[in-house]
């Protein structure tokens, strides 16, 4: 990557989901300090000294999943479904009805006046237009403080979670998928017609030979 940034083809470089190890060990060695840092973040999972190390060494950190389990319900994660709703939490809510705000607008300003960019995502339009309208309001240092103190270092992007409950699902709908694009090809492939190769016969110049099968050229 660093040879990427001195041909000119690359302007920064970040990294994801790095420990504090991981991150002194890189700086160690590394010629240019990453400009990024992307890790979960949520108030059910401040990583706070994590957070510091990284805004110590001048690198930007970026929050995926600042809902918390909101963020992993739809991957139908068990300990996302037993973990309570940040946007039920009574503290978040009565935060939010203080300034006339929702949770997750609430949750987001949380994060970004820790220095913290968010990155959240939404189909809905409406939600669209909350999700930029976090700037327009501030919390107080103890409402910031209450909400810090939801933390119980609880990861949901815990690698064996994906492995267990993800990576099934993923598998399934990735073949699933390959199917139809399998059956869409053929279907479109009908001015080309393979077929089994006759080991009796020999080719001819309208025809290529590809594996165990024979292209017929199209007149």
């Amino acid at each position: 990557m660093e040879s990427l940034v001195d041909k000119k083809l690359a302007k920064s470089i970040g990294i994801s989901n790095f420990n504090g190890q991981l991150i002194m060990d890189l700086l160690r060695y590394a010629k240019i300090v990453p400009a990024t840092l992307q890790v979960e973040h949520h108030p059910y999972l401040t990583q706070e000294g994590l957070v510091k190390l990284a805004q110590d060494h001048g690198m930007a950190v970026t929050a995926y999943s600042s809902f918390g389990p909101q963020s992993f319900l739809e991957l139908d994660m068990q300990r996302a479904k037993d973990t309570p709703l940040l946007f039920d939490n009574q503290t978040v809510k009565s935060i939010a009805d203080k300034h006339k705000k929702s949770p997750a607008q609430v949750l987001l300003r949380w994060a970004t006046q820790r220095n913290i960019a968010v990155i959240p995502k939404s189909n809905n339009q409406n939600r669209l237009a909350q999700n930029l309208d976090v700037t327009s309001f501030d919390l107080g240092a103890d409402e910031l403080k209450e909400i810090s103190a939801l933390n119980q270092n609880l990861r949901f992007n815990d690698p064996l979670n994906v492995s267990n409950f993800v990576f099934p699902k993923v598998w399934d709908r990735c073949c699933s998928l390959l199917t139809v694009a399998l059956q869409t090809v053929r279907r479109r492939s009908a001015n080309i017609r393979l077929k089994n190769v006759d080991r009796n016969r020999g080719g001819n110049q309208r025809s290529v030979l590809i594996g165990r099968y024979q292209v017929e050229k199209p007149e």
